[in-house]
């Protein structure tokens, strides 16, 4: 009797087992409406084909990459607002002028915090230097030049730690006010963050500043990670793909951060793998839709009576208050503590 017993489960593990390899593994939920927000990480800045300006769908960027893939029509399907130099600030701003994108969308993809860091590196290079150096250009020159122990020594430098603080409170409680309206104006949507990745990580020349930038990055991470995670978002991690190869995924050998080709492509797989899809569309299985379609109209171009359409939206809300509310408190508390524990750890490192 016991065999029998056993006989059976055995038969219906192996039924089971059967029945979830006839499933396509590449099965996936199929967008209706894509919103990419952020910098120009997201705009394509840099690629082949890459044109400033409201036409970034030429060029082969990570989004516009896994878009086709998923068989999204630009400005129909998929539309990317991002904008070359945005800060988080800067798309706090933005949002209450995409309203309509917001409420159409299904998944928005981000990217943000890298022009905010950026604007943090002087005041790096000054308290290592002891000067007053406001150019980007002047504070990578001191930054490259300094030692180990230049770097250790902003763990006792109440006057960096107070600036770098102010810096990266702002940044969270931009943060939380950025998730607030989206949370908001896109109840329905799957929103997906990309940490910040470090491209200097190992690239000859950079030496002990980019080991130090490891810092400044986890604490704007650290704020990244809090924030989604009080408001339902998801993270994709940009550096696991990145900073393993940051001299040959980005353009750093000559100073700029962007991901090439080559890096964009890592991150396009990245996305779709996280996504459940193949970067190739004619791999892609689409889950069937089992819902009654929706009452709105679809999202194409309008007639033109109409006078909006999903590229600009037409009735723009004024600006909201930029508070981010305890997720914005709790955020900037950790990115605090994450930026001194680390100069802390670098201090060590070198002592």
């Amino acid at each position: 009797m016991k065999k029998t017993v056993v006989k059976i489960i055995s038969f219906i593990a192996v039924l089971s087992l059967l029945a979830s390899l006839a499933i396509p593994a590449s099965a996936a939920k199929k967008p209706e409406f894509m919103l990419a927000l952020g910098d120009s990480i997201t705009t394509g800045f840099g690629l082949e084909n890459y044109f400033e300006g409201d036409d970034a769908y030429e060029c082969d960027s990570y989004i516009t990459l896994v878009a086709n893939a998923m068989g999204l029509e630009p400005k129909e399907s998929y539309v990317n607002k991002a904008v070359n130099g945005a800060t988080s600030a800067d798309l706090l701003e933005l949002l209450p002028d995409l309203s309509r994108q917001l409420d159409y969308a299904d998944l928005i993809v981000i990217t943000i915090g890298g022009n905010d860091l950026l604007g943090s590196i002087p005041i790096v290079a000054s308290a290592i230097s002891g000067k007053n150096i406001t150019s980007l250009g002047s504070a990578i020159d001191a930054l490259t030049a300094a030692t180990p122990a230049d770097f250790a020594a902003l763990a006792n430098n109440p006057n960096f730690q107070r600036q770098m603080g102010t810096v990266l409170t702002k940044f969270a409680n931009n943060l939380a006010g950025i998730a607030e309206i989206i949370k908001t104006g896109a109840q329905n949507a799957r929103v997906i963050f990309l940490k910040q990745y470090n491209p200097m990580k190992n690239v000859i020349g950079f030496g002990d500043f980019g080991n130090f930038a490891d810092t400044l990055i986890a604490s704007v991470n650290a704020s990244i990670d809090q924030v989604c995670t009080a408001s339902g978002f998801e993270v994709l991690d940009a550096p696991s793909v990145i900073d393993v190869n940051a001299v040959g995924l980005t353009n750093m050998l000559n100073y700029d951060i962007h991901p090439n080709a080559a890096g964009h492509m890592e991150l396009a797989k990245l996305l779709a793998s996280y996504l459940g899809i193949s970067l190739d569309a004619s791999e892609n299985t689409w889950e069937e839709e089992t819902t009654a379609a929706p009452e709105t109209e679809p999202v194409t171009e309008p007639e033109p009576e109409t006078e909006m359409d999903i590229e600009s939206d037409a009735e723009a809300t004024e600006p909201s208050e930029k508070s981010g509310g305890c997720a914005s408190a709790v955020s900037s508390t950790a990115v605090i503590l994450a930026l001194c524990g680390a100069c802390f750890v670098f201090k060590k490192k070198f002592n």
